[in-house]
């Protein structure tokens, strides 16, 4: 488990593909909101308090990167 030994890690996790409820179904989420939903969920599925590298996956075409990043800076 990485929370037993979190100072030993450096840890990496990526949004930007959304899934549903159908497996099947995906998409390419980068809307501002998902940023913080996006990374609140990885921080509870992890139980830890914080992530040293967090990156998008796939750029949303329909949503300027600008406002991608700054939730993801807000973040910091």
């Amino acid at each position: 488990m990485i929370r037993d030994r979190r100072d030993q890690v450096v840890l990496g996790t990526e949004f930007g593909i959304q899934r549903s409820n159908n497996s099947a179904y995906r998409m390419v989420n980068g809307r501002p909101e998902y940023v913080k939903m996006s990374c609140d969920a990885s921080l509870r599925r992890l139980r830890l308090d914080h992530i040293d590298l967090y990156y998008q996956h796939r750029v949303n075409p329909t949503v300027p990167i600008e406002k991608t990043v700054r939730p993801m800076a807000e973040l910091a």
